[in-house]
């Protein structure tokens, strides 16, 4: 997976693009994407977005989930996961995040803002995103 910068010939405005392992556009995050745009988001908070979508996104598939049966103990493996992303190892040691608390707290933001979109159209039904924050 990966996020790739384009740039749209008819106004030169960068847009974000979040790719599958095919190297196609991945269509909830591309909506997601494209809405935040319409918004006017500056193209630094799309592309944050963007990163933390891919990262979502990776997760997922290494846990073999589809993003709309999600739960809130999947949120709370995914914040696990954003601490410690190496599959299959459990360490005796004491361990330090691989990302700070901050940036763990901003993909969790983006993440259930994502989720939000899609409840308010009416195309996903799960927890309540707000309440968890």
């Amino acid at each position: 997976m990966k996020v790739q910068k384009g740039i749209l010939p008819d106004t030169n405005q960068p847009i974000w693009i979040v790719l599958d392992d095919d190297y196609l556009p991945i269509e909830p995050i591309q909506k997601y994407l494209h809405y935040l745009d319409s918004l006017e988001r500056s193209p630094n908070t799309i592309s944050a977005y963007a990163h933390n979508l891919k990262l979502y996104w990776e997760f997922l598939q290494d846990k073999h989930l589809n993003w709309k049966e999600i739960t809130l103990e999947t949120l709370s493996e995914f914040i696990h996961w954003l601490r410690n992303p190496n599959k299959n190892v459990i360490s005796v040691q004491p361990q330090v995040s691989k990302r700070s608390e901050k940036t763990i707290n901003h993909c969790l933001t983006t993440v259930c803002g994502f989720y939000e979109f899609y409840e308010r159209l009416g195309e996903f039904e799960g927890i309540d995103a707000d309440r968890y924050q």
